[in-house]
């Protein structure tokens, strides 16, 4: 998964503007810290979290979570995507929690958002509702209550994901480094 998705980043591109590395030991999070913006380099870490067997996980440092190349990659290749956005920090200027899914091969996509922007909180829903999904909760007063990091851990874990337990941040082995070395804003 680490070579398609790298080679899906690099989109054939020569040279290359992402080189992957596979590292040893405990994750290093920090590089995944520092400020959420598309004017840094994109870094993104996979790993198989020692808790869940056959899964990869990724984390990237954008807000987005990564959401359209995801996209991209469930639709290109023979994989399902879950992914989840959580940006409640008090710091974040556009807080808000996402959870989409994406079926192998151009299946079955559901996305769900409420996320803050310029002009007040977004509720934003597409594709159909999955059978594990808390429907009601769409229907809260308040839009930033709708989709929250509760919710979003709650989807996770009915699909088998533990993303509370320390050991899914913890590599079952090596895990994998993709980072961005040439920016495309540097043209």
């Amino acid at each position: 998964m680490v070579a398609e998705l790298a080679n899906l980043l690099n989109g054939g591109v020569e040279p290359q503007r992402y080189t992957s590395h596979w590292l040893s030991g405990r994750i290093d999070w920090t590089p995944f810290c520092e400020a959420v913006s598309g004017a840094q380099p994109l870094r993104v870490a996979m790993w198989s979290p020692v808790n869940q067997g056959e899964i990869t996980a990724l984390v990237a440092n954008r807000s987005d979570g990564l959401a359209h190349t995801l996209s991209v990659y469930a639709r290109t290749y023979p994989r399902t995507i879950f992914r989840a956005s959580i940006r409640d920090s008090k710091a974040d200027p556009y807080p808000g929690c996402a959870f989409a899914y994406y079926a192998e091969m151009g299946g079955a996509r559901r996305e769900v958002a409420a996320v803050a922007e310029p002009d007040g909180w977004k509720f934003v829903q597409t594709g159909q509702p999955q059978s594990f999904e808390e429907l009601d909760r769409y229907k809260q007063p308040r839009i930033r209550d709708r989709v929250t990091r509760e919710l979003v851990t709650s989807y996770l874990a009915k699909l088998g994901l533990n993303v509370a337990e320390d050991q899914f941040w913890q590599a079952s082995d090596e895990y994998a480094r993709i980072e961005q070395v040439e920016s495309r804003r540097a043209r």
